[in-house]
């Protein structure tokens, strides 16, 4: 197993694994040396370069720049890291103020000018010919609309 290997040909073999593409292994010999060398920030630096979950590889960062605060490459990562992380928050915070603001707007233009939702019976205009206006009786099938009104269609 990787544990029982120098630390230099243990990571070398991890980091080899790593460019080729077979994370898995890459992660099982820097997961087997970290049991054995807690301190090694280039194991740390490692896992946190074959960790999947943010949180994850934030943590390995941290951790090997603890172990070791020179470390440019765990710095640089981490720094990425971060960057992706406040993109992602902004980005949320314009979404969420963006709803807000059509929101508002709705609102508020339901506020000046409520919608109608059916149209209701509205005075006539006056008759200024002197053609007759039919009468209830004149109409067959009429509704009863009271004198002076008239539906709008």
């Amino acid at each position: 197993m990787a544990s029982s290997q120098e630390p230099t040909e243990a990571l070398g073999e991890a980091t080899k694994l790593l460019d080729s593409g077979n994370r898995i292994k890459a992660l099982e010999i820097v997961s087997g040396f970290l049991k054995q060398h807690r301190d090694n920030a280039e194991a740390w630096y490692l896992l946190g370069i074959l960790k999947d979950d943010v949180a994850e590889q934030t943590s390995a960062l941290e951790r090997a720049l603890y172990y070791d605060p020179a470390h440019v490459k765990a710095r640089q990562r981490l720094r990425t890291l971060q960057r992706k992380s406040q993109n992602r928050t902004k980005a949320v915070v314009v979404s969420i103020i963006v709803i807000l603001v059509i929101l508002a707007w709705i609102a508020l233009g339901y506020a000046i000018s409520p919608p109608r939702l059916i149209d209701t019976v509205t005075p006539a205009p006056r008759n200024t010919s002197t053609v007759p206006t039919p009468t209830q009786e004149s109409l067959p099938g009429a509704m009863n609309v009271p004198a002076g009104f008239a539906l709008k269609v």
